[in-house]
């Protein structure tokens, strides 16, 4: 960034790049100037939902299960990768499903998503907490209505951990909001970024 000359950024980030923004926030709060992240509550946050929160427990199954070696990902190549059409095939055409399918039907690909949770959930990681003595830059926490992943819980628990964050629900999409109904998102990001 200094050599564009600039000090500070926008962050904006969904799912993954979320988990990754919030450790970012963590130990870099000096470098924001805002921020927007949707779908994914921190590591902490996850971790206390996790271990307190049935809701939550139950909406992240899949978490557990991708911790075993080589079965999760046997499982995701079965019929012709049938998981990656279920969730999304109502944010893809065909073009973009079948470019999807070509990429992880590749020997190892799915490895390497998979690894995300391996690496992120296990029992030795530790999750940086936010700055208490750093001003926290304006946020904003997004979560579709409808998320099938994340409990609307996260929000509030955002909020203890990250002063001056702005929590919303948006109304009538689910995980994938920004593909589900862009147009609303974008209006809801530009709100936030103008005001």
């Amino acid at each position: 960034m200094g050599c564009r000359g600039r000090k500070k950024f926008t962050l904006v980030a969904h799912d993954w790049g979320a988990v990754i923004g919030w450790e970012f926030l963590a130990t870099h709060m000096d470098m924001v100037d805002k921020y927007i992240l949707m779908d994914a509550p921190s590591r902490r946050v996850v971790r206390k939902l996790l271990l307190t929160n049935k809701t939550q427990f139950k909406m992240s199954w899949y978490v557990f299960f991708y911790q075993m070696p080589k079965l999760p990902e046997f499982f995701m190549r079965m019929s012709d990768l049938k998981l990656f059409e279920m969730v999304f095939r109502k944010h893809c055409n065909d073009e973009e499903l079948e470019a999807f399918k070509y990429t992880f039907a590749k020997k190892g690909a799915l490895t390497y998503p998979i690894n995300y949770y391996r690496a992120n959930f296990g029992t030795r990681v530790q999750s940086s907490r936010p700055p208490a003595d750093v001003p926290h830059a304006p946020g904003l926490y997004l979560l579709g209505e409808h998320d099938a992943y994340i409990s609307k819980e996260t929000g509030p628990l955002m909020q203890k951990e990250y002063n001056n964050l702005s929590f919303k629900i948006v109304p009538g999409v689910d995980h994938f909001l920004q593909q589900h109904n862009p147009t609303l998102v974008n209006q809801v990001m530009r709100e936030f970024l103008e005001g």
